[in-house]
Order: C-alpha cells, then sequence, then structure tokens
C-alpha cells in the first residue's frame, strides 16, 4: 500500500467515526456550544494524527542508503541565476493542487462579491458593529463586524431579530469557524465528510444565533414568520446568512429547553469518549493493521545499552579467502531504468523475526518497476541479525532503503556498505577508484585478456557475467567475485580477468583512501546486432565489418585529448535563452558513433532537459572536428560514444567548465 493510500484511509475512517458520532448523538443535542467545538475539532483532529508517520516511510537510522549509482564525467555548462532543481510532475499531486487551487480561487471570488456588496451599501456604525443596508432584495448576513441587511426590513419593524441574530453570530467569532471551515475543505476537498460537517458547523451557527434572539423575549411565532419570510432572499456563501440550514430543524431547536447537570454531562462525556475513541482508532490503525509500513520507535528498540536494529550481513566465506561479502554485490543498475534515466529510492519493508528470520518483503515506494523489483530481489536474499531489546532478541518491523542514482550528485555524501576487519567499504565516494589509463585503459584490458570459451560459441551460449571486487586503499583488487553468471567457462574466464587485473589508483573520501566497492559487467554474445546502450567487454565472436562496439583496445580520442574537448564544448555551447528565462537546469545525455575516418555520426538525445538545451547540446556535438577513431585488433572501427552535458545556473555569468 502506497504511503498517501495509507494516509488517506485512516484520514476517511477517523473523519468517518467522528461523523457517524455526530449524527447518531449530537445532531440534536440541546449543548449546542458543546456541539460546535466537536465539530471543529472533527475537521483539524482525523488528519493531524493521519499524519503521524504517514507521510514518509522513516527508515532506520542504524541502516545504511545503499546506493546504486552509475559515475558519469560531465561537461558543466553555467549560466547566471539561482540554482534550480527539475523536479519530475507527480500526476497525484498535480490533481491534488489544481483541484485545491481551483476551490482557492472560488473561496477568494466569495469574498470579493462580499467586499463589493458591502461597499455599494449604505452604512452606518452602531457600537462595534457596522451595519450595511442594501437595495437589493437579499438575506441578512453577518461577516466578521459587518452585518448588511436590506432595506426592505427597515419598513417591516422586525429589524430588531435580525440585528440580534447577526449580532450573535458576530460576538460569538462565528465567521472565523467560517474562514477556518472554508480553508479546511479547500485542503481536505477529496474527503467527503469535511463537506458534511461544513454543513452542519454551518447549521449550529443558526442553532446558535436562534437561541441568542429567544433570550431577550422575541415571540417565537413572530421570528419563525421571519425566517420564511427570509427565504425569498439572496443568499451569500462564506457568511452567516439569516436563512442558512434547515428551518423544520431550526424550528425543533426552538422549542427545546436546556436541561439539567444530567444532561450536560452526558453531552460532556459523548464528545470526549467520541474524540478518545477516534483517536485510538487511527493510532491502533497505524501500529497494528500496518505496522510494517513504520519501523518501530527508536525509543522503544533502543532503551538501554545492549540495544540494536536489525542489520543484514553475509555469512563469512572461507573457501577463497573472503571474510565478509558486500551487502551491495548483488545490486545491478536495470539497464531500461539506467538508458531512460531513471533513478530514486525504494523503500522495502519487511519483518525481522526474532530467530533473524525475514518475511513479509514487499516495495513500500518505489519509483520503477524494475528498479524496485531489483531491490526486492537483493534484500530478500539477505539474512539478517535480530533485533535485540534489553540484551534479548525480539520482532521487529523495519523499512529499507535502496537508492538508485545515475549522476555524482551523491557522491559528497559518505555511503557506508560494509564493515569489515580491513575496514568500511564504500560504493560512492569523493573520488572513484581509476583504471592505468582510465576507461580505456580498463577497456583495453579486459578485451585483451578476455576471450570467447570455444564451448560456448560452438554451443551458441551467451549472457553477461556480472563480476563484483574491492579496489583496496593501496589500489589492489580483492574479494572478486560472481554475483551473478550465466556459464562456467564465460564466469571463470571473467573472473580470472578480474583477479589479476593491475593495481588501480585508489578511491578517496574526505582526502584518504579508502576502500571501494566495483562492479563490472562482462558481455558475451554473438549477435551481429550490438546493443549500443550496453558495455560489450570482449567483441570476440562476433562478425560484420560495420559493427559498433561500446569497448575496444584503443578508444576514439578528440583532437588534444579529454582536455581539449571539454573545452570545445565549453567554447561553442551557449545556454539556451528560453532555459535561462525559464531557470532550467540539468544534464543533457548525448550518444553518437566515431566513424573509421573519425567523423562523428547518428547523434541522439539519450535523455534530455528542453527549453533547447537539447538542441544546443547536439548543435554543439555536430561542430566536433573528426576524431582519432577507435581501434579493435589493430584496425579502426566505428564506436559507441556517450557524453553527459550539464547545464547548470549559478550566480555567475556562464562560463566552461
Amino acid at each position: 500500500m502506497s504511503e498517501i493510500s495509507f494516509y488517506l484511509m485512516k484520514l476517511l475512517t477517523g473523519s468517518a467515526i467522528m461523523y457517524l458520532g455526530y449524527r447518531l448523538w449530537l445532531a440534536n443535542n440541546q449543548y449546542i456550544g458543546m456541539v460546535r467545538w466537536y465539530l471543529l475539532a472533527s475537521l483539524a483532529l482525523p488528519p493531524l494524527l493521519s499524519l503521524s508517520g504517514s507521510l514518509a516511510p522513516s527508515p532506520d537510522t542504524s541502516l545504511p542508503v545503499i546506493r546504486v549509482a552509475i559515475q558519469q564525467e560531465a561537461v558543466v555548462i553555467t549560466g547566471h541565476g539561482a540554482a534550480v532543481v527539475d523536479t519530475p510532475v507527480n500526476p497525484t499531486s498535480l490533481l491534488y493542487y489544481t483541484a485545491a487551487g481551483l476551490l482557492g480561487l472560488l473561496f477568494l471570488y466569495r469574498l470579493f462579491r462580499i467586499i463589493l456588496i458591502i461597499r455599494r451599501s449604505k452604512s452606518l456604525r452602531y457600537c462595534n458593529l457596522r451595519l450595511h443596508f442594501s437595495k437589493n432584495r437579499l438575506s441578512p448576513f453577518s461577516f466578521f463586524n459587518n452585518i448588511l441587511i436590506s432595506e426592505t426590513y427597515t419598513q417591516s419593524g422586525r429589524l430588531r431579530s435580525i440585528l440580534v441574530h447577526e449580532a450573535a453570530h458576530i460576538t460569538q467569532g462565528h465567521s472565523f469557524d467560517i474562514v477556518f471551515t472554508e480553508i479546511m475543505c479547500i485542503l481536505q476537498w477529496f474527503n467527503p465528510f469535511v463537506w458534511l460537517f461544513r454543513n452542519a458547523i454551518q447549521q449550529n451557527h443558526e442553532y446558535l444565533a436562534d437561541r441568542a434572539v429567544m433570550k431577550v423575549n422575541c415571540n417565537p411565532a413572530n421570528y419563525k414568520a421571519l425566517l420564511l419570510e427570509s427565504l425569498t432572499g439572496i443568499s451569500m456563501p462564506v457568511v452567516n446568512s439569516f436563512n442558512n440550514s434547515s428551518l423544520k430543524m431550526r424550528f425543533i431547536m426552538l422549542n427545546k429547553f436546556i436541561s439539567g447537570r444530567g444532561a450536560l454531562g452526558q453531552t460532556l462525556a459523548t464528545v470526549s469518549l467520541l474524540m478518545v475513541f477516534t483517536t485510538a482508532v487511527i493510532l491502533m490503525f497505524q501500529k497494528e493493521s500496518f505496522a510494517s509500513v513504520l519501523p518501530e520507535p527508536a525509543s522503544v528498540i533502543n532503551d538501554d545499552t545492549t540495544s540494536r536494529a536489525p542489520h543484514p550481513y553475509f555469512e563469512t566465506d572461507v573457501t577463497d579467502g573472503n571474510t565478509e561479502k558486500s551487502l551491495f554485490a548483488d545490486f545491478i543498475y536495470p539497464e531500461a531504468a539506467k538508458n531512460s534515466g531513471k533513478q530514486g529510492t525504494v523503500y522495502i519493508s519487511l519483518t525481522v523475526s526474532d530467530q533473524g528470520k525475514a518475511s513479509g518483503h514487499k516495495v513500500l515506494r518505489g519509483f520503477d518497476k524494475e528498479c524496485d523489483e531489483e531491490a526486492l530481489r537483493v534484500v530478500k536474499s539477505w539474512k539478517w541479525m535480530p533485533a535485540l531489546k534489553n540484551g534479548k532478541p525480539v520482532i521487529q518491523d523495519i523499512v529499507y532503503p535502496i537508492k538508485f542514482v545515475l549522476d555524482g550528485t551523491e557522491q559528497t555524501e559518505r555511503t557506508h556498505i560494509s564493515t569489515r576487519k580491513n575496514g568500511s567499504v564504500f560504493q560512492v565516494v569523493d573520488t572513484m577508484p581509476r583504471f592505468p589509463g582510465s576507461r580505456e585503459g580498463l577497456a583495453s584490458y579486459l578485451a585483451k585478456n578476455i576471450t570467447y570459451p570455444q564451448k560456448a560459441r560452438s554451443e551458441g551460449i551467451q549472457g553477461t557475467v556480472y563480476v563484483s571486487f574491492v579496489v583496496e586503499t593501496d589500489g589492489s583488487v580483492t574479494e572478486a567475485k560472481i554475483f551473478r553468471g550465466f556459464n562456467n567457462d564465460c564466469d571463470k574466464i571473467a573472473l580470472d580477468a578480474v583477479k589479476k587485473m593491475p593495481r588501480w589508483k585508489p578511491g578517496s573520501q574526505g582526502g584518504q583512501a579508502v576502500r571501494v566497492q566495483m562492479n563490472i559487467p562482462v558481455k558475451f554474445s554473438l549477435d551481429l546486432d550490438v546493443d549500443k546502450h550496453e558495455k560489450v567487454v570482449s567483441a570476440d565472436g562476433k562478425a560484420g565489418l560495420d559493427e559498433t562496439f561500446s569497448v575496444v583496445d584503443v578508444f576514439p580520442e578528440f583532437p588534444g585529448g579529454d582536455k581539449k574537448r571539454l573545452e570545445f564544448i565549453a567554447e561553442n555551447l551557449v545556454y539556451p535563452e528560453m532555459a535561462l528565462n525559464k531557470r532550467i537546469q540539468g544534464t543533457v545525455y548525448i550518444t553518437f558513433v566515431v566513424e573509421k575516418d573519425g567523423s562523428i555520426e547518428n547523434i541522439r538525445i539519450l535523455r534530455g532537459i528542453g527549453s533547447g538545451c537539447d538542441e544546443a547540446a547536439v548543435s554543439a556535438v555536430k561542430m566536433m572536428p573528426k576524431w582519432k577513431p577507435g581501434m579493435q585488433d589493430g584496425k579502426a572501427v566505428r564506436v559507441q560514444f556517450n557524453m553527459p552535458i550539464k547545464f547548470s545556473l549559478s550566480e555567475d555569468k556562464g562560463k566552461s567548465k
């Protein structure tokens, strides 16, 4: 169940209980002043209680946020202006704010009409009240300290009863109730009970004002006749109108007499019990029926020094010399999500028993079907240590966050994956490890050291091997493992190649070298058609003179190297005026093919941000001179090349980085 559905279920349940209680026991209650406060509380209590822990699943702070990240090098183009972050539009939020906005505008329009009628009427001050007499035939009404009456009532001799009635609305502050009710209707327009409460509050106001009239010895028969006469007038919304609510019920309430203290005590008990019962149901609804939505509060699981939250682990693997396996090792960023630029956080809820057995795994909140399934798949494979309370294992419901990130925006955050004897292992750090020769060097190494096994080729076996390893603080490669394979021969060849890799330049966090988890996909393919979005680390076994490679022995090179390429893009890419005016920023992911002669062809946008930025990026790439072509087995080949171009707004004028 999504967080929004969970919140709405609690809100509607609470509102329904309070309205049902009103209709059954309080609608005709003689203590209408107490009923008034109950109705106002009914508008505010359910949403406030439902907000408690409902709008966002709060992961246990003792659990690290796992980040599945794809690191990219970006060309940064800066403009001038304040920073703006692109935020995807949520259809549910759009619907809510659109409806609330329209209702808000309607409310303002009604206020404007009231002010306009008052300004066009003859006015005089009486004590603290302002009386306005209109030539139009409308029902008398009050709004804060203003009373508006049709001039026809001044000639009928019934003005006194009307003034007493409307003065009661003013002195009892009913206009404040009306404004509060309208605001709650705007904020909770989707809740049918707020509209029922709105009508009930308006009717309650009339009961109170009618009672005030009867206290000044007004003739009941004449007053009822006056109420009937007022029906022919024009009623104004957002005010305390003289003819508001059902006349039949008002006549009934006019004939009721207030009983003794026993009835008052019963009414007070009824109101108190209804509010306590509503509160208990909502809180029980949250704690028992949907316990898996939220982790147990820290004050419960950490009530002494021996307490701890549940945490995942992997059993010690002594067969290959490794002491522990990283929690992150099994994660794979889905290719479709990666290529379409999807990123976000998946919240997995589960229950860990006092025996450490996990059950009830489900996606509490996700953002992409494939990423949700990947996060759920990996978390289901984990073993867990149970929570401890007072030194004893207990059952615990938790929410575990898995964050999928495509760019380097999260690199400044220290993401702890697991703690081992040699220190913490990071997946995203300030400076990622680099293979000697950077990406081109790694691709060249793998291409030379991985060959397609003859048996697999002859049997037509193909697939992708995912290898995980750790780059140590001295750059050495350790803990190389196959965390997803498809063929023993292919798996072994890929793993051996990774284990034999030379020392890397280690990654660093906060200026210090740290251990970093790395993953490499090695694809074995016999198809002639190459998926241009996948990193094919071995072209052995492919045929065809015009195939396009993603990884080759020698990568294409811009004249003068990467530094000159960045300078060229920075000099030839202009921040579009439309994007500057709209304060648009973001990253345009562009792909193209470097042909055998070094020319640039097949330029496409993988993911854009619009407002002219996509076209500006394509135009700059088209202007590039011929590159030094890529080489495979000593021959020039066509190579797919991806380039992220970042448009960023800053206070300074635009300069290329």
